[in-house]
């Protein structure tokens, strides 16, 4: 009987063990040019690069980033000790090899066991030959002229055609991936031929800004697209006005609220975004959020700091635009 409980005991922790590493990460990489060499893993953050892991390649060229803890899904990158990186994918699947060369990062970049990434590298290569094929015929435009011409512009139009039929296919195809939603945030939105008048074209971009672009998704963070896609949303798309951008502010960080991570990026690039005071009427909009998000939400912050934001919301209000300043009493001073 004892025997038997040992048995299940040892069984049941090696089945405890083996679903823990099955949890987290382990990425094998080979890269036989790079003997006894560190390698870093990070991913992008906005505009940033972060270090997550670094491993130690054996005499092969050979090692492993691993971790009992999966990664967050997004854009990750390994660093080599040349100062060169190339990018990968880390999805729903965290355990797969990669082999790669020192020459060509790309062209010799191969990935083992996770068809997210196989997916990932042939859309890159299949880019670069698109930008052969497009500098190839601009390079012919230069030397003819009339009928010509005309003829090159419509195989340069086609190649723009067949980039977005092979963006879209690999959207459709892969419902529910991070790399998908990546890349139909890179899409440009084509306006439809029936979208007449200026107007109508600016509301119709306008509404389809953010099903290409889904800011709600935190995996998009984690990619060297979502700050950029956000400021140009804020800056070019929306007017210049206080009460527009305290609008789309709202929903912005409303909308981020489902992850902490994403909630914390929002408010704090959003609150240092208006608060630099760069254009005439921000400052509201930079009050509005420190009074309704940063002072109430932002537990990551000194309270020092937080009481003299309150401090300085109070002193700011009265100057605001579209509030009532208080009204200046001049006292007369007494002739001497």
């Amino acid at each position: 009987m004892i025997k038997k409980i040992l048995i299940g005991a040892i069984l049941y922790m090696l089945f405890f063990a083996t679903q823990s590493v099955a949890q987290g990460y382990k990425i094998k990489v080979k890269i036989p040019k790079l003997k006894n060499q560190e390698l870093i893993l990070g991913h992008h953050f906005a505009t940033m690069l972060i270090p997550d892991d670094t491993l130690l390649l054996n005499s092969k060229g050979e090692g492993y980033f691993k971790g009992k803890d999966k990664l967050k899904e997004g854009m990750y990158f390994i660093f080599l000790p040349s100062k060169n990186k190339f990018d990968i994918i880390i999805g729903k699947k965290q355990q797969f090899t990669v082999i790669n060369d020192t020459i060509d990062l790309l062209k010799n970049l191969k990935i083992v066991g996770c068809p997210e990434n196989q997916t990932f590298i042939d859309y890159q290569m299949f880019l670069a030959k698109q930008r052969e094929v497009v500098k190839k015929l601009s390079n012919e435009r230069k030397t003819v002229k009339g009928d010509a011409q005309k003829e090159i512009d419509k195989k340069l139009k086609q190649v723009n055609v067949n980039v977005d039929k092979k963006a879209k296919s690999i959207i459709d195809a892969n419902p529910g991936l991070f790399f998908p939603k990546f890349l139909k945030a890179t899409l440009e939105i084509k306006i439809p031929e029936s979208v007449k008048g200026r107007e109508a074209k600016y509301y119709y971009y306008r509404g389809q800004y953010f099903n290409y672009f889904d800011f709600k998704d935190a995996r998009l963070l984690r990619s060297p697209i979502y700050e950029n896609k956000l400021d140009y949303y804020l800056d070019k798309i929306i007017a210049k006005l206080p009460d527009s951008i305290i609008t789309q502010v709202d929903m912005l960080i409303e909308g981020s609220r489902h992850d902490k991570e994403l909630f914390r990026y929002m408010l704090v690039h959003l609150f240092q975004k208006y608060g630099k005071g760069e254009i005439m009427g921000m400052e509201n909009v930079y009050a509005h959020i420190a009074e309704k998000y940063y002072i109430p939400d932002a537990e990551w912050s000194d309270r020092e700091y937080i009481e003299e934001l309150k401090r300085k919301v109070v002193r700011m209000k009265p100057g605001l635009i579209g509030n009532i300043a208080p009204e200046i009493k001049m006292n007369l001073l007494p002739n001497d």
